[in-house]
C-alpha cells in the first residue's frame, strides 16, 4: 500500500501518542477491537470547555496512526466542542487515506466522542 508523504509524515512523528504520566485525570474513550484490526483509546484532559490535553493509544495501521495524530495537533488546545465537528471525511481527503479505511475512520471518531462525553460527565 502506497502512503501519502503526510501519513509518513505523521506516523513517523508519532505526535500525541500516549507516554504513561498522560493518563491521570484524563477521560477516556475507546473504540473497536484487535480482532478487528483497530482498537484506538484516546485520552482527554479538558477544563471550562477547553483541550489542555489530547493524547491517543492505536492498534491500527499507519494511516489511522497518522490520522490520530493529525487529530491531536488539530484538536488540542481548542473548544471542546470541536470534537463534534470532525468529519472523518475530511480527515481522509487531507491525509489522501483511501476510502477502504473509512470503517477504521469511524472508530477513531467513535473513541474521540467517548473520551469527549466522559470528559463532560466528569465535569
Amino acid at each position: 500500500m502506497q502512503y501519502s508523504s503526510q501519513v509518513i509524515e505523521l506516523f513517523d512523528e508519532a505526535y500525541g501518542a500516549l507516554m504513561s504520566e498522560d493518563v491521570a485525570a484524563a477521560a477516556v474513550g475507546t473504540a473497536g477491537e484487535r480482532a478487528q484490526g483497530c482498537r484506538i483509546r484516546f485520552y482527554l484532559v479538558a477544563e471550562n470547555g477547553l483541550i489542555k490535553r489530547l493524547r491517543y493509544q492505536a492498534y491500527a495501521c499507519p494511516s489511522i496512526i497518522a490520522a490520530c495524530s493529525r487529530v491531536v495537533k488539530d484538536l488540542e488546545g481548542g473548544e471542546l466542542s470541536a470534537i463534534g465537528t470532525l468529519e472523518p471525511a475530511d480527515l481522509m481527503a487531507l491525509l489522501e487515506i483511501p476510502t477502504e479505511k473509512a470503517g477504521k475512520m469511524l472508530i477513531l471518531q467513535d473513541a474521540l466522542q467517548e473520551s469527549c462525553r466522559a470528559a463532560k460527565a466528569a465535569d
